[in-house]
């Protein structure tokens, strides 16, 4: 009964999540944002021993965590614009569960206010990487191809 009673309980609250949706983030000016590699794995590799694939992993999350925000702020920055802003009252965390060696990559993104509580959950979503070029450029692509379709997630949840 108490397993019952717990399944109840856990669903309830991630059918609440789901519901929830973003409206709470309308009239804000801007909101932080920032990339977990927590559940990551990384072209095989978590993200504690990534070094031994690629090097320049550690060197270049600023210009990964630069190309997503670029994209999504290219997409909803004039509604609500992301970046490093530590003061903002939420922020957009990106976890990726899966950057597959040409980039693609696999995740979701949680919304937290200031004090860390989770307030909203996006389903799970794919986003392309490149083609072409070294394992940090495609997956540059990647990260790319994650701000614009969290853009579009945000955007259409706002909308709501």
């Amino acid at each position: 009964m108490k397993k019952y009673l717990f399944v109840l309980v856990m669903s309830c609250l991630t059918t609440t999540m789901f519901a929830q949706g973003l409206g709470f983030l309308k009239n804000e000016a801007r909101v932080d944002m920032k990339l977990n590699y927590a559940e990551a794995v990384i072209a095989g590799y978590e993200e504690s021993n990534i070094l031994t694939f690629e090097k320049d992993w550690e060197k270049d999350q600023a210009v990964l965590f630069a190309k997503m925000v670029g994209l999504y702020n290219d997409k909803l920055g004039e509604t609500l614009p992301a970046g490093n802003f530590s003061n903002a009252n939420y922020t957009i965390e990106v976890r990726p569960t899966v950057i597959q060696k040409n980039g693609n990559i696999v995740g979701y993104f949680v919304v937290l206010d200031a004090a860390g509580t989770e307030l909203y959950r996006s389903q799970k979503f794919s986003a392309k990487g490149g083609t072409f070029g070294t394992f940090l450029n495609l997956v540059g692509d990647g990260m790319k191809s994650t701000g614009k379709v969290i853009a579009n997630i945000v955007k259409k949840e706002l909308k709501k």
